[in-house]
């Protein structure tokens, strides 16, 4: 099994690589997917979310079309809230189009990011003012 070494850190592009109507690449569409929901989190106000006190614990992605460096939509729902967990559904659409379903899972974490924390009430309180209705199961 190939291991290697890396400095884990941003990509130097060559000029006009990246230029408006060209595939996107894997990790672009993972950083515009974390600035949207750090950018939302970040609204809820009062510094109760933000990301320096989040770790992300997991992310998946489901391609449902093919994604190019281009202007999109994004919504961002808060699907679950845990003890000292948030689970975000975000979706990139272009065009009306669903492009791109991903699911992310951060945890609340101490100052140092060594350990996760509980969620406070104010924190519960601003996610849930952005939260999917749950369904109730019929009797």
């Amino acid at each position: 099994m190939p291991a290697l070494s890396r400095l884990v850190s941003s990509r130097s592009f060559p000029e006009g690589w990246l230029r408006e109507g060209v595939h996107a690449p894997h990790f672009l569409v993972v950083d515009a997917v974390s600035q949207v929901w750090e950018e939302v989190l970040i609204g809820l106000g009062d510094d109760l979310l933000h990301p320096r006190h989040l770790a992300v614990v997991r992310v998946a992605f489901d391609y449902r079309h093919e994604v190019f460096v281009a202007p999109g939509e994004f919504e961002v729902d808060v699907v679950r809230i845990g003890r000292t967990s948030v689970e975000l559904a975000v979706r990139l659409h272009r065009g009306g189009r669903p492009v791109v379903d991903a699911q992310v899972v951060l945890a609340n974490v101490d100052d140092d990011r060594t350990a996760a924390v509980p969620l406070s009430d104010r924190q519960r309180a601003a996610l849930e003012t952005i939260a999917v209705p749950r369904e109730v199961p019929a009797p």
